[in-house]
């Protein structure tokens, strides 16, 4: 039977949704037409040797491990992909919370235990999250943290506008072409500032970014995200 790439993995992703940072397909295009599924945990030379030209690939882990993604032949997962590639597989990595969608692994494996009436042990947050922090002069510390909060931010279980705020001083020095809020054109500016931090879901994070620039006084809005690995 053939389909498309785009047919089967909108199967699995109907089954479980990609998180926002999700590599997805790594190789391929969702176009290509293929009468062979590989399934296996990791993806490995043996794998991808044994899968017929065109097939495509499906995997839990990939061989690379942090992004940017790169394709070096002289590296031993650069060689596997580039091998994928000269083979014309299209690679996916199914996403992370599969593993706790119902019927994924942990359903089949109790099943094939013979388990009944199962649950999960402890309740566990799904989708990645980010730390948000954001400097924010004195005085409009409030109106930053509303307008994050109505873009999704803040959210721990039922509780909103969840930020930690702490004092400090920032400097910048605009230089020709600024238009800075506070402080002049080549002048060291020395500015009482607030820390502020909150959490933000993955697939919160454009919205809540674009509530944060246009809530933010300044023509630059200084900020840090962090990827949070908290389990629950």
């Amino acid at each position: 039977m053939l389909a498309t790439v785009a047919a089967v993995l909108g199967i699995i992703e109907e089954w479980a949704a990609p998180e926002a940072d999700h590599p997805g397909l790594l190789t391929g295009c969702p176009a290509d037409v293929s009468a062979h599924v590989l399934v296996g945990l990791d993806l490995t030379p043996g794998l991808v040797e044994a899968a017929p030209s065109g097939a495509l690939l499906v995997s839990r882990h990939s061989p690379l491990t942090c992004a940017p993604y790169t394709l070096r032949t002289d590296e031993p997962a650069g060689r596997l992909l580039a091998s994928a590639v000269q083979k014309g597989l299209a690679i996916y990595l199914t996403p992370p919370n599969l593993r706790l969608s119902p019927g994924g692994p942990a359903d089949a494996l109790a099943g094939a235990l013979g388990l009944e009436e199962t649950a999960p042990l402890s309740p566990h947050a799904t989708g990645c999250h980010f730390k948000l922090v954001v400097f924010v002069p004195c005085g409009h510390e409030d109106a930053v943290r509303s307008a994050m909060a109505t873009a999704g931010a803040g959210w721990i279980g039922h509780y909103s506008h969840c930020t930690f705020q702490s004092q400090g001083q920032g400097t910048f020095l605009p230089r020709v072409g600024a238009d800075p809020f506070l402080g002049q054109v080549g002048t060291l500016a020395k500015v009482d500032e607030w820390r502020l931090e909150t959490i933000v879901p993955a697939d919160r994070w454009d919205a809540v970014r674009a509530a944060m620039v246009a809530a933010h006084p300044y023509e630059e809005v200084a900020h840090d995200l962090y990827r949070l690995e908290n389990p629950g």
